[in-house]
């Protein structure tokens, strides 16, 4: 059977520039453990550093009353500041250089807590470089704009290293319901999907553009999602 990827990572060199963009600067991407923390919990933080931000200190500046994180090269300007230790060392061989896991634990607080964070990273003489970049999306995007249309793909990461990107999570005791955790889901993007009541589609020489898709077409074909196996259904 053969895999088809859509989109952004339809083609290898699109897949090959994804991955030099997440591996060359440096990637936070809400990597906590646990992701969603209970009452009473520390969360342990993990920073991804590649050959674009050669760097020997990691810095996580972070608030619990609501207020924005704010300091520099380690020094808490609002807030506090944890720094992060280096935990790991691989080879990256597409971006020929080497990939630094660096981790730090974030103390436990209550229930109702919000936990807002920055990540800067800096070596000595060098300016801080905050987290997440380049931005992997839209470079990612950018590329597939040019694929599509035919054109060279440009040159470059997107994004600036001194935007310095807030985080944050929710520290409660929410759990999903049962009836969410034993569906199989069928995830549905509306426009996409069929127009429905006898209706063609509209032709359109731009992917952005709305092509007809519309919630009538999507009950025109529920047997359809129910022979699936799918009970559920994510409208997007």
């Amino acid at each position: 059977m053969q895999d088809l990827i859509f989109g952004t990572l339809s083609t290898d060199e699109l897949k090959l520039i994804s991955h030099r963009a997440y591996h060359r600067g440096v990637q936070h991407d809400q990597r906590l453990n646990p992701l969603d923390p209970l009452p009473g919990e520390a969360v342990k933080i993990s920073v991804l550093t590649g050959v674009a931000a050669q760097v020997d200190k990691v810095a996580c500046y972070y608030t619990t009353d609501d207020s924005q994180p704010e300091g520099s090269r380690g020094i808490p300007e609002n807030g506090r500041v944890i720094l992060l230790e280096k935990a790991g060392i691989d080879w990256d061989t597409f971006n020929w250089g080497y990939l630094i896991r660096w981790e730090g634990t974030l103390p436990p607080q209550t229930e109702g807590t919000i936990v807002r964070y920055r990540i800067g990273t800096w070596s000595e003489g060098s300016q801080e470089i905050f987290a997440n970049w380049p931005d992997v999306k839209a470079t990612v995007e950018n590329a597939a704009r040019a694929y599509f249309h035919k054109e060279p793909f440009p040159s470059g990461f997107l994004g600036d290293p001194t935007t310095r990107s807030i985080f944050n999570y929710h520290v409660d005791t929410f759990q999903s319901p049962q009836w969410a955790r034993e569906s199989l889901i069928y995830h549905i993007f509306v426009d996409r999907f069929n127009p429905g009541n006898g209706k063609d589609w509209i032709q359109t020489s731009n992917l952005k553009d709305f092509i007809g898709g519309t919630i009538w077409g999507i009950t025109e074909k529920l047997d359809y999602v129910q022979e699936l196996g799918a009970d559920t259904i994510w409208l997007s």
